[in-house]
């Protein structure tokens, strides 16, 4: 359950069946939303004033001492509030309260003696000595495993190395040298953004059916073959045939369509081209594996034969919700997030970025604003919770005239950028638009929105 659940729960509890002894253990920081905060600081303010807690005592307190501009979010919270009334679960939700409270003061200490690498002074080593203190102080008083201090010490245990390192990418950076260290998906803004797919990560493309999810995966493995042609690549495909994939990847190749190569539809040329492609290629390092069903066991153990054997550098897979699941569950979304912490963990384990494709909710096609969220991802919550990276692709013209392809990286959650890139399509390859050229095409032809400014 996510921390934004728990600490509306938590407040139902001190306005339905407040207790001194549980309202002592909470702070106003362990709240992580604003409007929580300002309703945990209403019902203290009752509390130090003697005065009853209850719904209705809490709802005058409101309206009487928040602006009038606060008031909207505050009541998004009351009304979930109010419409609770099942016994609240304190120390569970404490606990979830109190771990993401401990996570945000270790990372803003971390962030401090970060910062104070930055700057070019003599007394950095002992500043990063400080803070790391500090760190441990907060973590020590968790002993849950997921915070053990020594865990989080293996990473730091040779501080002087590290600041070398970052003092290293520092100047690297000063002077226009890339830092990048994730696996180029080969589009320049792309990368540039999210810093490619970095190891140990699982990472997620989702899309409408039939908008380009596939073709964008397999020009992502082109692109990474391209850069480097040593790259050793596992795709495995639950949807189509390993043929199919191979005669689309082949076809992105040579920039032929790849239902003309099925159907024959090509000139003698074209056929001297796809031969020249096939032998060019032969000894690039791609498993394409169509075994089905494939389930979670399988993908590690075929995995791990890879890094014995060949090595592997990532995983493709097309497409999640076709893995097949390991145990039975009740419903379709506990099947899912199963698959999804499963998909994660190997990540983490093997050290390999995982790419998995995702469906998006039929209902999407039918808003105005067609951009997909977060939430639009089908069957499932816990696929943009778990996943490190999420890439969502919109087609909102297919079929037209001028059907681009809008990518939006609506999480990134090692570099923290999010945006927004145009791409199209080209015989069967996705092409990023320089934003740049685009502006002086349109200034050029006179499309731009200042056009209508311009004096004839």
């Amino acid at each position: 359950m996510s921390c934004f659940t728990s600490e509306k729960l938590i407040l139902a509890s001190f306005i339905y069946k407040f207790k001194e002894s549980n309202f002592q253990k909470v702070i106003a920081s362990h709240f992580v939303t604003r409007a929580s905060q300002m309703l945990y600081n209403e019902i203290k303010y009752l509390r130090d004033t003697g005065s009853p807690v209850s719904y209705k005592s809490v709802t005058e307190a409101i309206r009487e001492r928040i602006c009038q501009k606060d008031l909207p979010e505050i009541a998004e919270v009351m009304h979930y509030i109010k419409n609770f009334y099942a016994d609240v679960d304190f120390d569970y939700h404490y606990q979830v309260l109190d771990k993401e409270r401990i996570r945000t003061e270790a990372i803003s200490s971390l962030r401090s003696a970060l910062k104070a690498l930055c700057e070019e002074e003599p007394e950095t080593v002992l500043e990063i000595s400080t803070h790391m203190n500090k760190l441990a102080k907060i973590m020590s008083g968790q002993s849950t495993e997921s915070y053990k201090m020594e865990e989080l010490v293996q990473n730091f245990e040779d501080g002087l190395d590290y600041i070398q390192t970052l003092k290293k990418r520092r100047a690297n950076y000063c002077e226009g040298i890339s830092n990048f260290n994730g696996l180029p998906t080969g589009y320049k803004q792309l990368d540039a953004t999210v810093g490619g797919f970095a190891k140990g990560t699982y990472n997620i493309i989702a899309a409408s059916t039939s908008a380009g999810k596939t073709t964008y995966m397999m020009n992502c493995m082109m692109n990474m073959m391209r850069v480097n042609p040593d790259s050793k690549i596992l795709f495995i495909t639950l949807e189509m045939t390993p043929r199919q994939i191979f005669e689309k990847l082949i076809g992105a190749y040579a920039q032929i369509d790849s239902k003309r190569l099925v159907d024959g539809n090509i000139t003698k040329t074209e056929q001297d081209l796809v031969e020249e492609v096939v032998n060019a290629k032969r000894n690039c390092s791609i498993v394409f594996d169509g075994s089905v069903p494939a389930d979670i066991n399988y993908i590690f153990s075929k995995t791990s034969e890879l890094i014995r054997e060949t090595g592997c550098d990532i995983v493709f897979i097309d497409y999640l919700t076709l893995i097949k699941p390991t145990g039975k569950f009740p419903n379709k979304h506990l099947e899912i997030d199963s698959l999804s912490k499963g998909l994660q963990h190997l990540a983490k384990k093997l050290n390999v970025p995982i790419v998995a494709l995702a469906q998006l909710n039929r209902s999407l096609n039918n808003r105005l604003d067609s951009a997909p969220q977060l939430q639009d991802i089908r069957e499932s919550g816990s696929i943009a919770e778990d996943a490190d990276l999420v890439i969502m692709i919109d087609r909102p013209n297919r079929g037209k005239e001028n059907d681009l392809t809008n990518v939006y990286i609506r999480k990134n959650r090692i570099y923290g950028t999010l945006g927004f890139i145009q791409m199209e399509f080209d015989k069967g390859r996705l092409i990023e638009i320089d934003p740049i050229q685009k502006k002086m095409q349109e200034i050029n032809s006179g499309t731009d929105e200042f056009s209508q400014f311009s004096r004839d």
